[in-house]
């Protein structure tokens, strides 16, 4: 029963790494790190065993913060029920089951009695023209430290603490909100805030609804009307071009920017500013080591003249 409960301000919340579960992920050194991978208008999709069947395609996602399998996937499998959650999406909240596996194996890792939320995923299937078993989010990647590669395109899979960094760059401390990694990042104005780094985003920044609000981010900036949509709908937005963000020390300017006016889900937090998806991310090699709360954003090298002769 509860009594009494009050928001917590911004100053009171605490971006902290949440419990990562030691037990249940093994490595195996005989398979290597590289993976099969499918990269499609800048989202990354990986190809993992669940109990040990192909049941499809899995979405990379940073911005899920637990795994995900679709329910015609789940219904060839012995999984079991073992409760249910409310969900955070994009535009709303909504309840789902949660089921229990055996096996989640994805390259050289295996995760033992995986639990899953049950989701109709096959819309974004559709989207992709793939047959997509679910989403691998922050269960996987928790465990893991991975290297992503959007050129070539490639994704290394090491154990944590284990992703080589070169030699040029440096890790960046990164914190959390609930399931999800967030780094604070300055923007157009001199302003500052927490935003999400997303891999299952295909925009380059969206804004929250307070945010928008709070900065005045559309007083005297030319918008067209967009709509946005995730777990539970889609809801109407604005998009206009922000002149720049600062992300773990880089500058990426002239950014289509989707500003969020809603009033429910993620984007209506008063704790974020707001969300960073593949058309920022993806401009970048991107390493993540979840249980070091790190991360690098690593420019791509310039690509090297080729000789030809005449």
């Amino acid at each position: 029963t509860v009594e009494r409960a009050e928001p917590a301000t911004v100053e009171d919340t605490e971006f902290r790494l949440p419990n990562v579960s030691e037990d249940g992920a093994t490595f195996d050194p005989a398979v290597a790190s590289a993976i099969e991978v499918k990269h499609l208008f800048g989202y990354f999709f990986v190809h993992p065993l669940v109990d040990g069947k192909d049941v499809g395609w899995f979405f990379l996602d940073t911005g899920a913060g637990a795994m995900v399998l679709d329910i015609e996937a789940a219904k060839g499998l012995s999984v079991k029920p073992v409760g249910s959650r409310t969900v955070a999406g994009v535009v709303a909240t909504i309840q789902t089951p949660i089921v229990r596996g055996s096996e989640f194996k994805l390259g050289p890792v295996s995760i033992a009695h995986p639990t899953f939320l049950e989701l109709d995923v096959s819309s974004i299937g559709r989207m992709f023209n793939l047959k997509l078993g679910g989403i691998c989010g922050y269960d996987f990647i928790s465990r893991a430290s991975l290297e992503i590669d959007a050129r070539t395109p490639s994704i290394k899979v090491f154990p944590p603490g284990k992703a080589v960094l070169p030699a040029s760059s440096s890790w960046t401390g990164f914190d959390f909100t609930a399931n999800l990694m967030c780094l604070k990042c300055r923007f157009e104005g001199g302003h500052e805030g927490y935003f999400t780094l997303d891999t299952g985003s295909g925009s380059a920044v969206d804004f929250t609804a307070p945010t928008v609000e709070k900065f005045d981010l559309l007083k005297d900036r030319q918008t067209t009307p967009t709509r946005v949509g995730g777990a539970g709908g889609v809801t109407a937005a604005k998009q206009g071009r922000l002149d720049w963000i600062e992300v773990a020390g880089n500058r990426v300017a002239n950014v289509l920017a989707g500003f969020q006016t809603t009033k429910a889900g993620v984007y209506a937090s008063p704790y974020l500013a707001g969300n960073l998806g593949a058309g920022v991310l993806g401009r970048f090699d991107l390493l993540l080591d979840y249980r070091n709360q790190r991360l690098a954003l690593v420019p791509f090298a310039p690509a090297k003249a080729t000789a030809t002769g005449g």
